[in-house]
């Protein structure tokens, strides 16, 4: 439309048409009829909302969301690198945005209780690249849209956001460490339409160093995960909280599907242990980031690991952490080590070997690649060389200990 007939009234009249149908898709069209540019609504998640026109117009940043209502990662970086998030959330709330090799665009915030909810995006296609004095006009005008659009989020959610609330604060008490009674569950249940259902499970996401990429985003990427009833955000990490889980091999399926997720934001989790009573939460949030810490300084390549895969280790830590790496060498070890540096024997390995598999000499021979027979005569030598007694069930349990704790040293490049 020509801008000369685009009065202040002809535009609060429509516009409140608009919002009374209650429909974003509604207030997007009388702005593309305003400005006959693309425009686009997403949430804080990079999720698609509303937009018109309908389809590809040959911008990359626009056309991702013909296809899937989900941004990728590598366009949400690109938005954070610049700081362009950070400059439409402050200011004005509106900002002029020139990618250099994209169309530029006016992103304005969508602001609902003192939060955003939504960003609103309006898309110059080549060779309309705004005078100052139209781009004046422009974030003017876009102001007026956010608020429209806001008003329209307000009345459609202003129970849900009441509920929101109230269910943030539930969460935050929960995550806290709070007692919960069968009165809370109640309302848990009353508040979220979901059963508190046994067995549950925590996940720790480190999010501090990808911090850029927003919270929002982490959760939208995890949202099609429907067992996951609960987020909290803590020192760095975001924490889910997962219910319903019907065995440990379920649970090993969530975490394989988060594996494909947290690939793809570059990061790295530790999930806890399952558990039946919503009030060991707090005990289960230690248990994930003991996982996640554990697996980090021992240099493992899962991205997901749970702490039933790592707990000799977090408990191992703890004990070598506070020793000299020796003080951690079984005596007879020591001497294992002395004669196979002096003799070129492989007796140390053997033993460890032979330890490992629970004094089996038929697995132990296999995972040795030698006869039985080879086996029996190290082992006789092992007995004469150290004076022991490998039928001694005390002994090998101390042996066992120190090759785990000398095992998890060399894994700790100690």
């Amino acid at each position: 439309m020509d801008r000369t007939e685009l009065t202040d009234q002809f535009i609060y009249s429509n516009l409140m048409n608009a919002i009374l149908s209650g429909e974003l898709q509604e207030v997007v069209d009388f702005a593309y009829q305003i400005w006959q540019h693309p425009i686009k609504l997403i949430d804080p998640g990079y999720r698609f909302l509303a937009s018109a026109p309908i389809g590809k117009i040959g911008d990359r940043h626009w056309d991702v969301h013909v296809d899937n209502v989900y941004t990728p990662i590598e366009l949400v970086t690109e938005c954070y690198k610049n700081d362009y998030r950070k400059k439409t959330l402050g200011g004005d709330g509106v900002t002029y945005i020139d990618w250099g090799v994209e169309n530029p665009r006016l992103v304005g915030n969508i602001t609902v209780d003192k939060s955003v909810v939504a960003f609103m995006s309006l898309c110059y296609l080549s060779g309309q690249t705004p005078d100052a004095e139209q781009l004046e006009w422009d974030k003017r005008i876009l102001r007026i849209f956010c608020k429209a659009c806001a008003a329209v989020l307000m009345n459609n959610s202003k129970v849900s956001m009441i509920y929101k609330t109230e269910y943030d604060s539930l969460i935050s008490l929960l995550f806290s460490g709070r007692h919960f009674s069968d009165a809370d569950k109640r309302y848990w249940e009353t508040m979220s339409g979901m059963r508190l259902k046994p067995h549950f499970a925590v996940i720790a996401i480190a999010v501090s160093h990808n911090e850029h990429y927003g919270l929002e985003y982490f959760k939208a990427m995890l949202r099609p995960i429907s067992a996951i009833i609960a987020y909290n955000f803590s020192d760095d990490f975001l924490y889910l909280l997962i219910c319903g889980i019907s065995s440990y091999a379920q649970y090993l399926t969530y975490c394989k599907n988060l594996t494909t997720v947290l690939l793809e934001l570059g990061t790295r989790a530790g999930g806890g242990q399952l558990f039946d009573d919503i009030n060991q939460l707090s005990q289960q949030l230690r248990c994930a980031r003991s996982a996640y810490d554990i697996a980090l300084k021992t240099g493992q390549q899962e991205t997901i690991v749970t702490y039933d895969e790592v707990q000799q280790d977090v408990i191992l830590y703890a004990a070598v952490s506070n020793l000299e790496k020796e003080d951690c060498l079984h005596s007879c070890l020591r001497k294992l080590k002395a004669y196979d540096e002096s003799y070129n024997t492989q007796y140390y390995h053997t033993l460890q070997i032979y330890i490992s598999c629970m004094c089996n000499s038929l697995i132990s021979s296999e995972r040795l690649y030698i006869h039985r027979n080879t086996l029996q005569y190290r082992l006789n030598k092992i007995t004469e060389i150290c004076d022991i007694n490998l039928d001694d069930v005390d002994l090998c349990r101390k042996l066992m200990l120190s090759f785990m704790t000398m095992d998890l040293n060399e894994r700790l490049g100690r």
